[in-house]
């Protein structure tokens, strides 16, 4: 793991967490793959401990991640997690107990009704110099 993330490493995988967290591990052997979705890692911070990680996404599109990364899975559109690389897979995760769904930590402000909301001028669509 690279030297500035040893810290948070250590704090995530610490023997004892306080009883509001929540700690879980998955390995994945090198070209296994896993169907999942983003409320399965909903609030957590997830630490890639070991192997390379690609994420594959409802929409196609992919992305790779390697040890050491911390990622967010939850706010991912998440369909698969594939076990790339030379090594199995090690992922790491904690969140707090009471998180249920990334639609607690989505919130949405919306002006109170008959509230006129100003907009700046349009840009300009004409070509640059």
């Amino acid at each position: 793991m690279p030297n500035d993330l040893e810290g948070m490493g250590r704090l995530l995988a610490r023997h004892e967490l306080p009883a509001r967290f929540e700690r879980w591990r998955l390995r994945l052997p090198v070209g296994a793959s896993r169907l999942t979705s983003a409320e399965e890692w909903a609030g957590a911070l997830v630490l890639v401990e070991c192997g390379r990680l690609e994420a594959e996404c409802t929409v196609g599109g992919t992305r790779t991640f390697r040890e050491g990364d911390l990622l967010a899975l939850g706010w991912l559109p998440l369909r698969r997690l594939i076990s790339v690389g030379e090594e199995d897979l090690e992922l790491l995760a904690v969140r707090r107990r009471d998180v249920g769904t990334t639609e607690r930590y989505l919130h949405v402000v919306r002006a109170p009704a008959g509230t006129t909301i100003r907009r700046g001028p349009k840009p300009s669509r004409r070509a640059l110099p």
